[in-house]
């Protein structure tokens, strides 16, 4: 298993938080927590903010934007065939889940990619099409900080990546 490196993250860093999404670093506070002084950095969000401990952050639940060579690669793999989702309510569910816990860009992508072939294909539950929304609102956030673009326009390149994997299911 890789050890992840602990980043040290600066004032004007973007990163990207499990639960509360993209967000750009926009300040520092000392403040008492545990017994001591401690500095926390202000994360700025498209929807609010968080606040994590400086030198502390958990990379479990959070990490860097990536680089525009890896938001190509990712962008590649959402023009690849969708992968059937398992069958049984509980192996998606499971599946979902699974994207869910994970911050890497690579489990996001593949779920996006998969969900949306299994709605254009198929059908999924209202439950998956939420989480598919959610997880496209987070990539596309991303695409949008990395590339530059407004949120439109990542979200339409994400829609065209998807629209190519698609095409070659049903060109066949």
């Amino acid at each position: 298993m890789l050890m992840q490196q602990e980043h040290q993250y600066q004032i004007g860093d973007w990163v990207v938080h499990i639960e509360h999404g993209v967000g750009q670093i926009k300040d520092q506070e000392k403040r008492f927590r545990a017994g001591e002084d401690r500095i926390f950095l202000k994360a700025v969000t498209f929807t609010g903010i968080f606040w994590f401990p400086a030198g502390k952050a958990d990379e479990a639940y959070m990490r860097p934007v990536v680089s525009i060579e890896e938001m190509h690669r990712a962008l590649a793999a959402l023009e690849e065939p969708p992968e059937d989702l398992p069958d049984t309510a509980k192996e998606r569910d499971e599946a979902i889940s699974r994207a869910k816990s994970d911050i890497s860009l690579e489990r996001t992508v593949k779920i996006i990619r998969d969900l949306h072939g299994e709605s254009v294909l198929d059908e999924i539950t209202t439950a998956e099409e939420l989480f598919l929304i959610k997880f496209k609102k987070e990539f596309a956030s991303e695409l949008s900080v990395v590339k530059g673009e407004d949120i439109e326009k990542a979200e339409e390149i994400m829609e065209n990546a998807l629209a190519v994997g698609i095409s070659k299911v049903t060109d066949k």
